[in-house]
């Protein structure tokens, strides 16, 4: 089975009730922390994108490097 592959058991899972995880993806807590705080800043105070001069909860990995490293990790994306 490879390393990042689901389960049986995962599978099953995320058939009945849409979801998985939480997964480990051994990024240090401190940037995932950061990712967090920042996304709760960007809806609550309605922060407006760079790329868009309009409020928008997409596409902050293109400017923020710390969502860009974790939506690139293996985990997320194998």
């Amino acid at each position: 089975m490879d390393k990042y592959s689901l389960s049986t058991d995962e599978v099953v899972t995320f058939s009945k009730n849409g979801w998985i995880g939480p997964f480990d993806l051994g990024m240090e807590s401190n940037i995932i922390d950061s990712c967090c705080f920042r996304s709760e800043e960007i809806v609550e105070k309605k922060l407006v994108s760079p790329l868009y001069s309009k409020h928008s909860v997409r596409d902050w990995h293109l400017i923020e490097n710390n969502y860009l490293d974790l939506f690139k990790q293996e985990q997320i994306v194998h």
